[in-house]
């Protein structure tokens, strides 16, 4: 007896909460209304290496309905010859209402033919990874020709609101027959006598996109897919959105298909490195073989691809509507990729990671990165500083009373680069002169720290005499993550002493090698004489605490 809803499995309202299943063989289920073998509304399922086989449906979902609130996941598992039974029931095989959301990951989708509404239908979000949709047909697409809405669809039907993701995923062998031509000539006719519009072009596809839907295709292989009208692999309507990444039409050596991707004038659209190949028995020349791959809006409008004529331009020269702001990810580089050198060239853009800048490892892959997901600076250091100091030289002004005296500094790294690494740092203690000191020497940045206090610079007036220029050195600071820098830290230190009448003397002096005079002497020097009226001069030599003479006087 089969089920309403849930012929294997029925997961309903949110106080089921999560189920998981493991090695699970759903087979030969049917509902009469929704989710043939599995049903979620409203709770969570996890399938994990299991089978749905041959299930079936008369509404929506005849391997899996997901319904609002519903989310399940798919791993390692295959959906295989599920089907529905009424013409206007909408997924074959998965079918994903609007609000609700379904992954699959390693998973396959095969033989899973539909009829109007397709093999997997998606109102709510959907993601493909690693995963396939093989050898399903829309065989009857079209066939009630009761409304304009019977004028789309495909294989993967994206509706309005709908999201669907496919990353390093393939579409194989998929196919879509268009059984209204009859109806579409008889409304065409009808439209005429009435003066009226008539109806719009079949739009199906292997994949199909309504207006306000989106897809994203990352590396992603559609191969040996056709239709009878639309597009052989994507159809974009007006207002649809469509971002590709390295994405690969393997076309059929078929004459008369339509081109791989039509978009309607008014898609919005990014393709970006896109390969068109055909089988070596093909002989199609370059041109037509561009001219299959792409057609309508989307050979001339979006960031990604245009046909253009003439002759390919210089290496890495790209149009600038090709690579326009939000082309590539973060830190990515944009370049032109040109095929089929002929008539026309098929031109796209390519993003890459260009060194020293690294894929992001939260990308999906790193082919993947600088198209999502971007890419990384390396971590370096930047620049160097001294809190409440204007400039980025270390300054410290000593003076000398009775006692030497200490003044101290703090060194300041900024670290940049988007990526995340721990930086190691040393100072080169061979450079410094004595009255200079630096503590710590060495040390570990941890990665995700912008900025951080290294360590102090300690100066001392103790032994250093006063100077008409200041004393200067430079610590010498090498920062290694990413990527290795050198910071060179000027320092500049000036002494001011008081004299010290204890060190001071006059009279005789006795000048010294560097030209000052000596500020202490074991004996008394001679008194002066002097006769009435008689000039002389006597020097009177000032030194500090220390006893260090201070500099010579200028000249003059």
């Amino acid at each position: 007896r089969a089920s309403e809803s849930g012929g294997g499995i029925s997961i309903a309202g949110g106080g089921m909460g999560s189920v998981w299943l493991v090695d699970s063989l759903i087979e030969d289920a049917v509902a009469l209304k929704e989710g043939g073998g599995v049903f979620v509304e409203g709770g969570v399922l996890l399938l994990e290496r299991s089978q749905i086989l041959r299930c079936a449906t008369h509404y929506d979902g005849g391997g899996m309905a997901v319904l609002a609130g519903g989310a399940a996941e798919l791993r390692e598992s295959t959906v295989v010859e599920c089907a529905v039974h009424e013409i206007r029931g909408k997924g074959s095989a998965l079918f994903v209402n609007f609000g609700a959301s379904v992954v699959l990951r390693r998973t396959r989708i095969e033989r899973c033919d539909s009829a109007m509404y397709g093999t997997v239908y998606v109102g709510g979000r959907l993601t493909l990874a690693s995963s396939a949709i093989a050898h399903c047909v829309a065989r009857d697409i079209g066939g009630s020709g009761s409304d304009y809405a019977s004028r789309r669809g495909g294989v993967v039907w994206v509706v309005h609101g709908g999201v669907a993701r496919l990353t390093d995923s393939t579409i194989d062998d998929c196919h879509t027959y268009d059984a209204s031509p009859t109806w579409h000539s008889s409304m065409t006719l009808r439209a005429r006598s009435r003066r009226l519009a008539a109806p719009p072009e079949p739009s199906f596809a292997p994949v199909s996109v309504d207006p306000h839907g989106t897809l994203s295709l990352a590396n992603t292989v559609f191969s040996n897919c056709t239709a009878q009208t639309g597009a052989s692999a994507v159809f974009v309507s007006a207002e649809a959105h469509l971002r590709t990444a390295m994405l690969s039409l393997e076309l059929p050596c078929l004459a008369g298909v339509p081109p791989a991707i039509h978009a309607d004038r008014g898609a919005d659209l990014s393709i970006r490195a896109l390969s068109v190949s055909q089988p070596d028995n093909c002989r199609r020349a370059p041109a037509e073989l561009a001219a299959s791959a792409v057609s309508g809006a989307a050979a001339t409008l979006g960031a990604g691809v245009s046909l253009v004529g003439g002759e390919q331009p210089g290496a890495g020269e790209a149009p600038a509507s090709l690579c326009s702001a939000g082309t590539c990810a973060t830190d990515a580089a944009c370049t032109a990729d040109y095929e089929a050198m002929a008539d026309a060239l098929m031109v796209t853009a390519r993003c890459s990671c260009e060194p020293p800048n690294l894929p992001s490892p939260e990308a999906a892959s790193a082919e993947l990165a600088p198209y999502e997901g971007g890419c990384l600076t390396p971590r370096e250091g930047v620049t160097v500083s001294v809190p409440q100091a204007v400039a980025e030289n270390v300054v410290i002004e000593l003076s000398k009373t009775s006692r030497p005296e200490t003044a101290n500094r703090t060194i300041v790294l900024h670290m940049g680069g988007s990526s995340s690494a721990e930086a190691r740092w040393t100072v080169d203690e061979g450079a410094l002169p004595p009255w200079l000191s630096v503590w710590p020497t060495s040390g570990v940045l941890p990665a995700g720290v912008d900025k951080a206090a290294l360590f102090t610079v300690s100066a001392s007036s103790a032994h250093v005499a006063e100077q008409s220029e200041p004393y200067t050195a430079a610590i010498n600071l090498t920062v290694s993550s990413q990527r290795t820098k050198l910071f060179r830290v000027p320092v500049l230190v000036i002494v001011a002493v008081t004299t010290s009448a204890k060190h001071s003397m006059w009279g005789e002096a006795r000048p010294t090698e560097e030209g000052s005079f000596e500020c202490e002497r074991a004996d008394a020097p001679p008194p002066v004489e002097l006769e009435v009226g008689e000039e002389r001069e006597v020097v009177f030599t000032a030194c500090d605490s220390e006893g260090l003479p201070p500099p010579p006087p200028p000249p003059s």
